[in-house]
């Protein structure tokens, strides 16, 4: 038992260090972690996932340079002003605003600053923020599975690619069940 905690602690304390530092350091702690876990602990896996971490990393890099050059930020405001123009429809508008925003950017962390977005059209038109608020909270977790930049996408994709399953195939089920 005592081995369990030490790996534990071990996984916990790289997450906590990746989060903390954000940005491309999560995916740079993940694989210390996880590199860690394999020549250290002895972990024996059936194939290192050397793959995964790779695609992870890339998609932590783009997404970190894309909010680097402002382009989150542009993102953002075009969405903002979107749902603040419409405010009738924000029911509709807001979860799939949060929705593309997730699924082209492969995280749902994305959508944070749009909540304050939402609650304030919301109330400034006399609206209860709640609605709004938790579909689009919904629509966002949703599109995590549909993105083909999630890290849940590629590892189904990597589960399902020794049967001869493509990427498209996934996304072909996936995109019209969670939207």
């Amino acid at each position: 038992i005592f081995l369990f905690l030490l790996q534990f602690i071990v996984v916990m304390l790289c997450l906590f260090f990746g989060t903390k530092n954000g940005g491309v350091n999560l995916g740079l702690y993940s694989a210390l972690g996880l590199g860690l876990l394999y020549l250290v602990f002895d972990i024996q896996l059936s194939q290192p996932p050397v793959n995964i971490i790779l695609l992870i990393l890339s998609i932590i890099i783009v997404t970190s340079a894309v909010e680097a050059c402002g382009g989150l930020k542009l993102l953002i405001k075009h969405a903002s002003r979107l749902i603040q123009s419409n405010p009738k429809r924000i029911n509709l508008y807001a979860p799939l605003i949060c929705y593309a925003l997730t699924l082209l950017s492969g995280t749902g962390h994305i959508i944070y600053s749009l909540l304050t977005v939402i609650t304030e059209s919301s109330k400034q038109h006399a609206l209860r923020p709640e609605t709004p608020l938790s579909m689009s909270v919904i629509a966002s977790q949703q599109a995590i599975v549909a993105s083909p930049l999630s890290a849940s996408t590629i590892l189904l994709f990597s589960i399902l690619s020794p049967y001869n399953i493509q990427l498209t195939d996934i996304l072909i089920i996936c995109l019209p069940a969670t939207l």
